[in-house]
């Protein structure tokens, strides 16, 4: 509630000294949530995936949908429980489409708000949590992985606990270190090895003096959070149903790495990257660097004690502070993870989602305040005005998504309900989407039709598949392997995005028949299995 109060009256104090930032503000905050709510459908790749995870959860022994045939509850102590937690309460007066979109909102809205906070306890200006705007909306979010983007604003969160229970201790400060650190392993297992790996390390540097007392109670956090992530995921995957641990050490783990020089190239592409153009990597990525090297140069010589001449201490104190400490932590972690995991399991896009945090922890490198320099003032308003563009680029695109594909829904209403359909995305893009937004698209489908949907994810949580015979259809993300005689039986409908190059749409098929076409979609009924 402290913590509050001061940002109110920092708020008020910044209306007082430059009303204009303020205004520009609020409006960057409306506009990076805009995307969300422009249209009935977020074209991110697995966010269908994760809302039919939830919705089937909710209705699981509803008899209109029959879920409960299908499926039955795996609510282990495993990551993702954060995320489905809280849609799931959220979704209790709002409904599962609406309740995913406000955790998405709360997941880009927060992120800006808690690097403030963050940076703030490291000494540095809270509006550097301007820069974070525009960053929000990274390739983790194009690719859905929600879990991992909720957990970016409860990492910084967590850190700014684990900094003022290092810099004071208290049972209290430790406590809430403890619950916020927990959570994390409960949002995604790469955000709580980050504050795990980031925490340690500048909790060292906030302990000043470094007393054996200090140095003994730091761990009073840490230890049980690491203790408690590990017991939840051995527990948790005893029946080997996500990321199972192997007995035989880091010898049964194989990886695929880049080079240093990939590593760097890559970054672009995993922070700003969310529309199909090159402009957000390129453009806007470009202009948000010229702002932070303008803000980094002009802030150099406003160090905590800026009267201090240069010489060994201030020289300690700009390279081992605890910004550059976080900062060079996740480096390490960054250019030494593995691309992607290949055994035993398949990982994807391990140190890649890692490229968000580089750049964030970049920004707390920045010193000096922001406020009282024209320069500066004028840098933060062009990192509002790029934020807002970006913001609206996204929302143009969502928006022409969401009026291209209202035929899906035409298609959709032409089929009764509990009739099974079988997606089939031959055309798996969108020109205005940044990713293959249609591979999971039948979790809508499912949404609606209820019963049994063919598998997105390889981890069943918070639901699990029952043992029992279930219809058979190609991977989701290989549509081309349909063959009637092997995936038709158990589906009333096939439900086509774009031209399919296989015999038995070619329209000469008599087992299916087509019900209606519109623009990319088309309806097929199964005529065989009708007959039964």
């Amino acid at each position: 509630m402290r913590t509050m109060k001061q940002q109110a009256r920092a708020l008020a104090t910044a209306w007082r000294e430059s009303p204009l930032l303020v205004v520009g503000l609020i409006v960057t905050t409306i506009a990076s949530l805009l995307p969300i709510w422009i249209g009935r459908y977020v074209p991110l790749l697995d966010y269908p995936g994760h809302l039919a995870n939830l919705f089937v959860w909710r209705h699981l022994h509803d008899p209109a949908y029959g879920f409960d045939r299908y499926y039955e509850p795996n609510l282990q102590p495993l990551p993702y429980w954060v995320q489905y937690g809280i849609e799931y309460v959220l979704a209790i007066p709002f409904g599962e489409e609406v309740s995913q979109k406000l955790f998405l909102s709360l997941a880009i809205g927060l992120l800006p708000v808690t690097v403030a906070l963050y940076a703030k306890q490291l000494g540095r200006d809270p509006w550097l949590g301007v820069l974070a705007f525009p960053l929000a909306w990274n390739m983790n979010v194009s690719h859905g992985f929600l879990a991992y983007v909720g957990g970016l604003p409860l990492l910084f969160l967590s850190l700014w606990a684990l900094d003022r229970f290092a810099t004071a201790p208290s049972w209290r400060r430790g406590f809430l270190t403890l619950g916020l650190g927990v959570s994390l392993y409960f949002s995604h297992i790469l955000i709580w090895g980050a504050f795990l790996c980031v925490g340690t390390v500048t909790a060292l540097l906030s302990a000043r003096p470094l007393t054996l007392r200090r140095f003994l109670s730091l761990p009073l956090p840490l230890v049980p959070v690491f203790l408690i992530g590990v017991w939840a995921q051995t527990y948790g995957n005893a029946d080997k149903t996500n990321l199972p641990v192997s007995g035989k050490g880091l010898r049964a783990y194989e990886g695929v790495y880049n080079d240093f020089f990939a590593n760097v190239g890559m970054i672009p592409g995993w922070t700003m990257n969310t529309i199909p153009e090159l402009r957000d990597e390129q453009l806007y990525s470009g202009v948000l660097l010229l702002c932070w090297l303008l803000l980094v140069v002009t802030g150099w010589h406003r160090g905590s004690n800026p009267e201090q001449p240069m010489g060994l201490a201030r020289l300690k104190e700009i390279l081992l502070g605890r910004a550059e400490a976080a900062l060079l932590v996740i480096s390490i972690l960054y250019f030494t993870l593995p691309r992607s995991l290949i055994r035993p399991f398949y990982w994807f896009a391990i140190n890649r989602r890692l490229a968000v945090l580089v750049t964030l922890f970049a920004l707390l490198l920045i010193r000096g305040t922001l406020l009282h320099s024209t320069v500066r003032r004028f840098v933060l308003l062009l990192a509002m005005a790029l934020s807002v563009l970006y913001s609206l680029d996204i929302s143009a695109h969502f928006w022409r998504f969401n009026h291209r594909n209202r035929a899906f829904e035409d298609l959709l209403a032409q089929v009764p309900k509990r009739a099974q359909v079988l997606p089939l995305m031959f055309s798996p893009g969108d020109p205005d989407s940044l990713m293959n937004c249609f591979n999971q698209w039948g979790s809508y489908v499912h949404i609606r039709q209820g019963g049994y949907m063919l598998p997105y994810f390889p981890v069943e949580f918070p639901l699990k598949y029952r043992k029992i015979k279930r219809p058979q259809s190609p991977a989701w993300d290989a549509p081309q392997q349909f063959r009637f005689d092997a995936h038709a039986a158990g589906w009333d409908y096939f439900l086509l995005h774009g031209p399919a190059r296989i015999p038995e749409f070619s329209g000469s098929d008599p087992r299916v028949r087509l019900v209606d076409r519109r623009g990319d979609w088309a309806l097929f009924e199964n005529v065989k299995e009708q007959s039964k």
